[in-house]
């Protein structure tokens, strides 16, 4: 039988079943790599790498010594070009497409010459990319292990002042299905990068300016969400948006929000005049609080309906509760400002929840004399910062009454149950150096018990991040049901689709698009490390055929070793961070520290005036500071640092609510710079002495207690503290009434009465000169229960020659061009 002279068929099929084997362990690789490795590592740290370095030190040992370059130069470069195609995705089509090119090309030389890799394995890494790239955008990969993305909105806010807009998500319609309610503006305003680039140079500075918002409003349609007009928006839709736009207070107080505008409060030639007075830069912060909070118009502290419950309306204005409910209307002093919801107790009843300096429950006796009762309070004697919890009302343990989900920055988070006897039972409480943790949703939909949504650090804890998790409560634990390494903020539940389950609903930071995930249920996660453990063991087991008995021993030892060194380090370091201690063990009331009075410093009033004065006299130096402003879980901050040369001026380097602006003056003469734009200031007033009004401080001499010294940057330091409330402290250092401080504003006058300021104060011991002043000032805020806003300033390097005046016809020159 004559030899056929055309190839065997064979040959091609087997080329073909090898290029699909590399084509999906690429794709195998890549998902493992998003999917299990970066989740680890960011989980685990440098436990993680620990772990990392096992795994890699036991797929070197399995693989033969001459058979490792190919296959790790391919899973090296399958990720690499992965990796460096998904850093270009903020490109424009042509550009990404060019840089797509060239990287590939870059990737397929390098694997071709120094990984030795063949034009099959080139191909299949090719695919292997592309498929990957096809499935979504790295920011997405770390969602499919617990989600489908069912719908991504675009973009709806028009520029990047302010990092987010509320979220709320609910049947805001009446017709049984879930709406997305939030705020934006891309449809009505086009965004500044989307003009022409070669129109004219900004007049102003971006950085408080005001803008135009407007409710957006979604509903599914059985394939995309849509929004709904804001014509055809129903009346109370609007108030509710109105409502949650006012209780979120972005910007505050350097914005106010109302009537569909965010208005700036002040320019940032005002800020830094303020600011850069150090010593009036709590004053500064006070008015504009002040400002912003009558800038809200004569509208009540907080308002909402809760129909299903009884509560036909509630009310929180002037110092006042009123309920309507049953057709009457009953009220009582409160000094509570937000409305947090109903809550569902063991006696049967039903009580509100209302935050203020305290979180309380109040009742309404409707059976025989009409009347609202404080039954539960919690106060800063059993959480600190009281006034500042974010709270989330839910079944969370399935008993058919509600528990108090309280997250907060300065205290772990805890779950609560209010007992009939008015006290609160700890069910569970976070770590006490878990500052981070934080409640965002509870989803009960009817498929199963609760299930609590949460933000939460790495187990290490040694990063800020938070990250989406899904848990359980059960005896006192909670126990993760899935995890995803993605950080979203103003995370909601609901039956977007309509189909009897709940998705989820969570914003991108700085992005301004929401995004709705579907939970999908398969076990990806596990499918891969299964996946991965089982390619291990059989490439053991085809290792362990080829060798002689003598090196399978060498080989099996070293594997078990590696095993056990990767077991022992999971076992002692990483299982341990797994566990939460059980609410039994946690008290919930906490003792304040109390510090000792220090009783060996100098005497306050002569050091004090020693300190102002030479202070001034140096006439330059560097600082740098801020003024942070705590409202439930949103922080806005103002950053600034630079040089003052006194009489002349200043150079501030400015961050206003995360937005950078550097600030030049010189005499009466100012300029500002905002991404390499230059512009000229506000003629400005006379510049005053930084810390002069820190002598007002002597009036309540006396107030101030010595504390225990400690360094500032290095420098040993005096400290001092007082605690005043706010009208005593705008007496001692504006010698003024509070009344006539604040004259205007009959919301903020009433408010802000209530308000105490925490002063401290930083001497050198070497030389007197001030190195740190802070303030701390706690208030009502309407809407959202207190305020809590922190002024720091530092004070460094006092004479340095190396600081000179602003050079103005330097700028001018930057100016004209």
């Amino acid at each position: 039988m004559s030899q056929s002279d055309g190839p065997s068929p064979i040959l091609p099929c087997c080329a073909v079943f090898r290029g699909l084997f590399w084509t999906l362990m690429g794709i195998f690789a890549l998902a493992f790599y998003h999917l299990c490795l970066i989740p680890g590592l960011l989980d685990y740290s440098l436990y993680g790498f620990g772990l990392l370095a096992a795994g890699v030190g036991g797929l070197l040992l399995i693989l033969p010594a001459g058979s490792r370059r190919q296959p790790l130069s391919f899973l090296l470069a399958v990720i690499f070009a992965y990796e460096a195609q998904s850093s270009i995705s903020f490109w424009e089509f042509p550009g990404r497409l060019l840089g797509a090119v060239i990287i590939f090309a870059a990737v397929l030389m390098v694997a071709r010459t120094y990984g030795r890799l063949n034009r099959m394995q080139l191909a299949a890494l090719l695919l292997a990319s592309l498929v990957i790239l096809a499935v979504g955008p790295k920011s997405e990969i770390r969602l499919y292990s617990n989600f489908a993305l069912l719908w991504e909105s675009p973009s709806l806010y028009a520029d990047d002042i302010f990092p987010y807009f509320p979220l709320h998500t609910g049947d805001l319609t009446g017709d049984g299905t879930t709406e997305i309610l939030t705020w934006g503006n891309r449809d009505e305003t086009p965004s500044p990068r989307e003009t022409d680039e070669q129109a004219d140079p900004p007049s102003e500075p971006a950085v408080l300016q005001p803008e135009e918002i407007y409710p957006y409003m979604f509903s599914w349609d059985g394939t995309a969400l849509k929004r709904t007009p804001q014509s055809d928006m129903p009346t109370d839709v609007t108030r509710q948006a109105e409502r949650l736009i006012h209780n979120h207070y972005p910007g505050f107080p350097y914005y106010a929000v109302g009537d569909g505008r965010i208005d700036p409060l002040t320019t940032p030639e005002q800020l830094a005049a303020g600011v850069m007075r150090f010593s009036q830069a709590p004053s500064t912060a006070i008015q504009l609080t002040a400002h912003a909070i009558d800038a809200r118009g004569q509208i009540p502290l907080d308002r909402a309906k809760f129909p299903e419950d009884g509560y036909d309306e509630i009310i929180l204005q002037d110092g006042q509760l009123q309920i309507t409910t049953s057709g009457e209307t009953l009220s009582t002093p409160s000094d509570a400002t937000q409305i947090i919801g109903p809550v569902r107790t063991a006696d049967g009843d039903r009580r509100l929840a209302l935050l203020g300096p305290t979180l309380q429950l109040v009742s309404v006796e409707t059976q025989q004399q009409m009347r609202i009762e404080t039954t539960h309070v919690l106060g800063d004697d059993q959480v600190q910062e009281a006034g500042l919890l974010d709270v989330l009302i839910a079944d969370v343990d399935g008993d058919k009454t509600d528990e108090v989900l309280l997250s907060s920055r300065h205290d772990p988070a805890r779950i609560l149950k209010p007992l009939p006897d008015g006290s609160w039972q700890v069910l569970w409480m976070a770590q006490a150096d878990d500052a981070v943790f934080r409640f965002e949703e509870v989803i009960d939909d009817g498929h199963g018990p609760a299930e609590i949504i949460a933000l939460r650090p790495s187990l290490v804890r040694d990063d800020p991040h938070r990250y989406l998790t899904g848990y359980h409560l059960f005896d006192g634990q909670l126990e993760p049901v899935w995890r995803s390494m993605m950080n979203l903020v103003d995370v909601r539940g609901g039956d977007v689709t309509g189909d009897g389950h709940a998705e989820l609903v969570g914003l991108r930071w700085g992005e301004h698009r929401f995004w709705v995930l579907q939970p999908h249920g398969i076990p990806i996660t596990q499918i891969l490390w299964t996946a991965a453990a089982l390619a291990a063991g059989l490439g053991l087991y085809f290792r362990l055929r080829s060798l002689s008995a003598a090196d399978r021993y060498r080989l099996l030892g070293a594997v078990v070793a590696l095993s056990a060194a990767a077991g022992i380090l999971w076992a002692v370091q990483i299982m341990p961070l797994h566990t939460y201690q059980t609410a039994e063990s946690r008290p919930p009331a906490r003792v304040p520290a109390v510090e000792e009075p220090y009783t060996e410093a100098p005497e306050f009033t002569r050091l004090l005036e020693d300190s102002v004065l030479a202070s001034e006299e140096q006439q330059k130096f560097w600082y740098s500071g801020w003024i942070a402003s705590y409202v439930g879980k949103r922080q806005i901050n103002s950053m600034y640092e630079g040089t003052v040369h006194l009489p002349d001026g200043y150079v501030s380097s400015m961050r206003v609510v995360g937005n950078p602006l550097r600030l030049f003056r010189r005499n009466d003469t100012t300029y500002l710079e905002e991404r390499d734009n230059f512009f000229r200031g506000e003629t400005a007033g006379e510049i005053m002495p930084p810390f002069s009004e820190l002598m007002n401080l002597l009036t309540e001499s006396d107030r101030f207690t010595p504390l225990q010294p400690e360094p500032v940057m290095g420098m040993p330091c005096w400290t001092y503290e007082s605690t005043l409330t706010l009208p005593e402290w705008v007496q001692m250092m504006s010698h003024q009434q509070y009344e006539e401080w604040i004259p205007d504003g009959r919301v903020s006058s009433l408010l802000l009465q209530e308000g105490t300021v925490h002063t401290q104060i930083w001497i050198g011991k070497a030389e007197p000169f001030i190195h740190q002043y802070v303030t701390t000032i706690r208030m009502p805020l309407p809407g959202a229960g207190h305020i809590k806003q922190e002024v720091l300033f530092r004070f460094y390097r006092y004479g340095d020659e190396n600081i000179q005046p602003v050079d103005l016809q330097r700028l001018e020159r930057y100016l004209s061009e």
